[in-house]
C-alpha cells in the first residue's frame, strides 16, 4: 500500500470512491475534486493498494484561523478497520504540527463508527478531542471538534 498526496489527474477517481462511501460522505462535482488536486494536494492524501485508490482524505487549511479541517474521510468498505485511516489522519496531524496548525473536523452525530474512529485515535496519540459546536442542519447534526495538539 502507498499512501501519497492526490495528483491533478485522479479527480474521477475521487469523485468514484466517495460516490461509493457510505451515506455520510457527500459527493461533489467534478470541479471540486480538480480544485483540491490542483490547490490542496499537500493536505489531501489517498491511499493505493495495487494501483487502486482505496481510501481518500480532504484536509483544508485555514490561513486565517491556522487549522487544518478535515472534511471528509473515505475507506472502502474491504479495507475498513486495518488501521489505514489512522495512518491517513496522522498525516494530517504532521501537516498541522508542522505550520502550527491545529486539526478540526465535523461528524454527524448518527455517525458511531466516525465518532469512535476520530476519538480512538485522540486516544493512542494522547491527544484531548474537544467539543466546540453542535451544528443543526435539515433533521441532522453535526459535531464540529477540535484536536488539541
Amino acid at each position: 500500500m502507498i499512501i501519497r498526496n492526490i495528483t491533478n489527474n485522479e479527480f474521477k477517481k475521487i469523485q468514484t470512491i466517495i460516490n461509493n462511501c457510505n451515506e455520510y460522505v457527500t459527493t461533489y462535482p467534478l470541479y471540486a475534486y480538480w480544485t483540491l488536486s490542483k490547490y490542496f494536494n499537500k493536505t489531501c492524501i489517498v491511499v493505493e493498494d495495487k494501483g487502486k485508490i482505496i481510501v481518500f482524505i480532504r484536509g483544508l487549511p485555514s490561513i486565517e484561523n491556522k487549522i487544518i479541517f478535515i472534511w471528509q474521510l473515505c475507506v472502502i468498505n474491504e479495507y475498513r478497520n486495518k488501521g489505514i485511516a489512522f495512518k491517513l489522519i496522522d498525516n494530517i496531524t504532521k501537516e498541522a504540527k508542522k505550520y502550527n496548525y491545529e486539526i478540526e473536523f465535523s461528524i454527524s452525530s448518527s455517525n458511531i463508527a466516525g465518532i469512535n474512529l476520530f476519538t480512538k485515535y485522540a486516544e493512542q496519540n494522547n491527544l484531548k478531542m474537544k467539543l466546540l459546536d453542535e451544528i443543526k442542519i435539515n433533521n441532522s447534526k453535526e459535531l464540529l471538534y477540535r484536536y488539541i495538539l
